[in-house]
């Protein structure tokens, strides 16, 4: 369950600098097993 908290931590805080879909589909790939 933490991964996603952090996901969403992570696209909130790097919404301004980063794209929000390359974060998500980064986070993504770091976690298969989901």
């Amino acid at each position: 369950h933490y991964p996603v908290a952090w996901v969403n931590t992570m696209v909130f805080d790097f919404k301004g600098q980063l794209r929000t879909g390359d974060i998500i589909l980064h986070s993504w790939s770091s976690f298969p097993d989901y």
